[in-house]
């Protein structure tokens, strides 16, 4: 079975890991010039790059698509250049969109998500939002951010029960997300949106290693690639002045 797996982004290396675990033949084809662009320093679009091509995957960066072929069914992807990828299944994970439309209709106030203050409350008098829809401003950064993770629907929700219940908690996490690709774990504390300067520790040709991202002098984000103990220690230095790894 041919599949091609548009979009080289999380989900979309994982789906194209187990797909080819499953024994199909597998094309990633990413339009950026490295996977996993959006979040990840260069040196660890490499690694997972290398990852992904050991493991028989076919991964194509700077290749955009124009077309999906086929009359009833996939039969080929076509690309920018007017050439054609053969598919039996083409699976595309190019990036979510908050759904939204049940809060306008309410009128409550949107903007690329669910606006919420730091007790989950939207603009509405006693309606509550959390997880990937919700958009709040983070004082650690100094800016609304909306959280796509597990981790951060589950303490948003203990939030907005709380914020029902009469209490008033502060909602300004730490956002933190993980991912297993092969034998590899990627463990990312933070936001590294505006650094200025990384730092590496270990080894990013083979691993294990992690990357620190450094803004204005404090500590932004940790890459870390099958390094748990950095993981732990980056969950801690999070938004600290950056003195170096410990």
């Amino acid at each position: 079975m041919k599949v091609v797996v548009v979009g080289a982004g999380m989900g979309g290396l994982v789906a194209a890991l187990l797909l080819a675990q499953a024994g199909a033949e597998v094309t990633v084809l990413e339009a950026a010039e490295r996977v996993l662009g959006r979040v990840v320093a260069p040196e660890v679009s490499a690694f997972f790059t290398r990852l992904h091509r050991s493991r028989g995957v076919d991964l194509k960066v700077a290749t955009g698509v124009t077309a999906i072929v086929g009359e009833t069914r996939a039969e080929a992807v076509q690309l920018v250049d007017g050439s054609e990828i053969p598919a039996d299944i083409v699976l595309v994970s190019i990036g979510a969109v908050p759904e939204t439309t049940l809060a306008e209709t309410a009128g409550i106030d949107v903007r690329d998500g669910i606006l919420v203050d730091a007790q989950a409350r939207t603009s509405a008098m006693d309606v509550y939002a959390g997880g990937d829809c919700a958009r709040f401003q983070s004082g650690r950064y100094g800016r609304s951010i909306r959280l796509e993770s597990e981790q951060n629907a589950i303490d948003q929700a203990k939030t907005a029960a709380l914020s029902m219940l009469g209490q008033a908690p502060v909602y300004d996490p730490v956002p933190w997300f993980w991912s297993d690709q092969y034998e590899i774990k990627l463990q990312i504390v933070g936001l590294s949106h505006g650094y200025d300067t990384i730092h590496i520790d270990g080894d990013p040709e083979n691993g294990p290693f992690s990357v620190a991202y450094v803004g204005a002098g404090k500590l932004l984000a940790v890459d870390s690639i099958n390094h748990p103990r950095r993981h732990m220690q980056a969950r801690k230095m999070v938004g600290e002045p950056w003195t170096g790894w410990i």
